[in-house]
């Protein structure tokens, strides 16, 4: 049997023996998935390991019971089928999660969503017996993970779903005190300590037609494999803690940052090379490379050498944000912008 097949037929055992849909928000679902393309799918999934990661005894535990629901854990061990969604590219990631919610929700008339109403889903969704505020939150991850997977709903469900969020200012299950404003607008939602990872979920259904950015969003789609690579390479161990590392230790070896912060600013460039960045981007950038060793240079440390780590953090955040939306955001939208890709927006000028 395919793994496939063997998750449809573990998923169906599953429904109605005590197994309820998940009242997590999808985001942190997603957060979980990409976490595990990090650092790898463990044997076992238990508190010790969810402790590596969130601070919350009650997040593993959530976590936990959306893996099992969708047939990819069991009893605390992952299911081949884990591993299968945690190393596949994006658009087969979203194919892998289309069937396996498929499978999962038995209750859900799936042929019925491109004509479905709120009302529809809502009765679905009774047949699990959630009620109340349980009910809503898995009413939210359901339709999130249809957006998120294209799966083929009516538009009055989608915008309906994304009104409601937008309006309350609840999005993803936080509430309107979470909300960080951009440009005035509540357009974009952030954890403490993480970047908002919205995965065009509630991006709207709105594109950007300026032309400047149908065309930043087509080279950033086709250089994106090249930006990713240029990431990883700042990210690495020798490139982004030891240089942190050599500033607290007062090493010379700081300035080595500037050649990674210049391949940066390079590759941002190329991305809509007839614009020019952001004034305020050039300064940081001009004031932190450039920058020569002279033994004088000890005497006045922090000014010297913070300018290049400065530099280094606004070159990186905007290579971040171009392959995290480049990744995640199938078209260029102009309604509802989580904030780093209205930020990346600021560094060309078009925000």
């Amino acid at each position: 049997m395919t793994i496939a097949g063997q998750v449809r037929s573990m998923a169906k055992s599953d429904v109605g023996g005590g197994n309820t849909p998940p009242r997590i928000s999808f985001s942190r679902f997603l957060d979980c998935i990409e976490w595990l393309e990090e650092t790898g799918v463990p044997s076992r999934f238990d508190y010790a390991f969810w402790s590596l990661r969130y601070n919350s005894r009650n997040v593993g535990p959530s976590l936990a019971s959306a893996l099992g629901f969708l047939g990819l854990l069991k009893g605390g061990i992952p299911q081949p089928s884990l591993k299968e969604v945690v190393q596949a590219r994006s658009d087969e990631r979203k194919k892998l999660l289309r069937d396996l919610f498929q499978t999962a929700y038995a209750h859900v008339d799936f042929q019925l969503l491109p004509k479905a109403t709120s009302g529809m889903v809502a009765e679905w969704m009774g047949k699990y017996a959630l009620e109340g505020d349980a009910k809503r939150k898995a009413e939210v991850f359901l339709i999130n993970g249809l957006m998120y997977t294209d799966t083929p709903m009516s538009p009055g469900l989608k915008k309906g779903h994304i009104a409601r969020r937008v309006k309350t200012g609840e999005v993803e299950g936080l509430k309107i005190e979470d909300a960080r404003p951009t440009g005035g607008t509540r357009q974009g939602v952030r954890r403490k300590g993480q970047l908002p990872d919205l995965t065009g979920q509630w991006l709207g259904n709105a594109r950007d037609d300026r032309q400047e950015v149908v065309e930043l969003f087509s080279r950033l789609k086709e250089k994106l494999p090249e930006l990713d690579k240029l990431l990883q390479t700042c990210n690495d161990e020798w490139v982004y803690e030891d240089s942190v590392y050599r500033f607290y230790y007062q090493s010379y070896k700081v300035y080595n940052l500037q050649d990674c912060t210049e391949k940066m600013v390079e590759a941002l460039k190329s991305l809509l090379p007839e614009t020019p960045l952001n004034d305020w981007f050039l300064k940081i950038v001009h004031e932190g490379t450039g920058k020569e060793f002279s033994m004088s240079d000890n005497d006045d440390w922090l000014t010297v050498t913070r300018p290049i780590i400065e530099a280094f953090f606004h070159a990186r955040f905007f290579l971040e944000m171009a392959v995290r939306y480049g990744r995640q955001v199938d078209f260029q939208p102009s309604t509802t912008l989580p904030s780093g890709w209205a930020a990346f927006l600021c560094l060309y000028n078009l925000r």
